[in-house]
């Protein structure tokens, strides 16, 4: 699976937020940042190390966001996200390869 668009999101730590392009690729979640697209920094989560996924309230932000955990602990949230289909999809996805 592999989004048309490189829509827009934002990582959020909690205090900073990092503006970027969240795109889903064929086996993994890629975030690259904005200010720094032809760089080789970049976030890839394979789908296959993510333990769950969950649209979640952030009251600072007051705004939804999308938190993703992997197998190993680490989390990412991820706000602002366009194409919250595709992510609704992939929720489900991953869900039935859990089951």
């Amino acid at each position: 699976m592999q989004l048309k668009t490189n829509p827009s999101a934002s990582l959020w730590d909690g205090k900073q937020q990092l503006e970027g392009l969240l795109e889903l690729r064929h086996n993994s979640l890629r975030f690259t940042l904005k200010d720094f697209p032809d760089s080789h920094m970049q976030l890839t989560i394979p789908f296959d190390e993510i333990e769950s996924m969950e649209k979640v309230l952030v009251w600072a932000y007051n705004s939804y966001g999308w938190l993703i955990t992997g197998k190993l602990g680490k989390k990412d949230l991820f706000l602002d996200v366009e194409n919250q289909n595709e992510l609704v999809d992939l929720k489900s996805k991953l869900l039935e390869s859990f089951a």
